[in-house]
């Protein structure tokens, strides 16, 4: 069961940009990511990914573009893309 009430705007614990020249960040395991991307263009879906694709590092939120939780401890990329173009990316250290 989740204590999430629905339609209720998710807070994250850490907010981090994903750039061009790159971002590194720690985040503790157990708490909510929100990776912005602030040079994203209007009108084209922005897609994030994970390197390695089958990390269990980070966790996607299902229905939550750009939120993830630290699951286990370990480094993740998030790659971030938009029209098939890269547009940044974050580096995220799981710890706990």
């Amino acid at each position: 069961m989740s204590s999430e009430v629905p339609g209720a705007s998710l807070v994250p614990n850490i907010e981090a940009p994903a750039t061009k020249g790159g971002f590194q960040i720690r985040l503790h395991r157990g708490s909510t990511l929100k990776v912005e991307v602030p040079q994203a263009k209007a009108g084209t879906a922005v897609i994030f990914g994970l390197v390695p694709t089958t990390s269990t590092f980070l966790t996607p939120i299902a229905g939550q573009a750009g939120y993830f939780t630290g699951a286990d401890d370990g480094v993740v990329n998030v790659t971030v893309t938009q029209g098939g173009v890269a547009i940044g990316t974050l580096s995220v250290t799981v710890w706990g």
